[in-house]
């Protein structure tokens, strides 16, 4: 089901990265998924409480970008995994993602899981650099990181949804948009059951129902 409210929010921010925050099954994965299904393809991460180190985490996310751009960074790749200083790998990266010819968002998902002060400013960093038209980064977590997301906000690089922004309205839910009109078409109905075939209780309670209506 598609979340338009919360991606009518998104529309304005689109030059913007994006931090959703809410609990655990409240839809932020999927949103995310809705939101980087614009692109061609995308880059998604989800990192682990083992990932609480610059070295791993940054190689799920050079992974990552290799799913949506097979030749991505063979040699920051290479490097990181051989215990390469993070932060000069990470000065390259923009420049990196510019060259490829086409936006790549990157999804960070649970991003909770994440608690390393260095990671933290390493996204900080990444976040007040890279050009959002080039690689939009959408993080998704339960709790509000420890990143500097006030004034990322004001300059505008960041565009923060909370549980209230995420939620279902009554347009989100109507039948429109629960199912799309291949959907409707192909769904079938069961044909009505005859009232001389309904179980005696059902009957009674439909003869109490119309004679209620009617005021007998």
């Amino acid at each position: 089901m598609t979340r338009r409210r919360s991606l009518d929010l998104l529309a304005y921010g689109r030059d913007s990265h994006v931090l959703i925050v809410a609990p655990g099954g409240s839809g932020k994965s999927t949103l995310a998924a809705q939101l980087a299904s614009a692109a061609d393809s995308a880059a998604w991460a989800s990192p682990a409480p083992a990932d609480n180190e610059p070295g791993c985490f940054w190689t799920a996310a050079l992974i990552a970008f290799r799913t949506a751009l097979p030749d991505f960074g063979d040699d920051l790749l290479a490097e990181v995994i051989g215990g390469s200083d993070v932060d000069r790998l990470l000065v390259r990266m923009p420049d990196r993602l510019m060259a490829a010819g086409r936006p790549v968002p990157l999804i960070l998902d649970d991003l909770h899981d994440i608690t390393d002060d260095v990671i933290l400013r390493q996204i900080d960093w990444l976040l007040d650099r890279l050009d959002p038209t080039t690689c939009r980064i959408v993080m998704c977590s339960r709790s509000r990181p420890t990143l500097a997301t006030a004034q990322l906000v004001m300059t505008g690089r960041l565009i923060v949804l909370e549980t209230g922004d995420v939620s279902f309205d009554d347009a989100d839910c109507s039948w429109k948009n629960w199912a799309s009109p291949s959907a409707r078409k192909n769904r079938t109905r069961s044909p009505p059951v005859p009232m001389a075939d309904r179980p005696p209780s059902i009957c009674a309670g439909c003869r109490c129902a119309l004679a209620y209506q009617s005021g007998r």
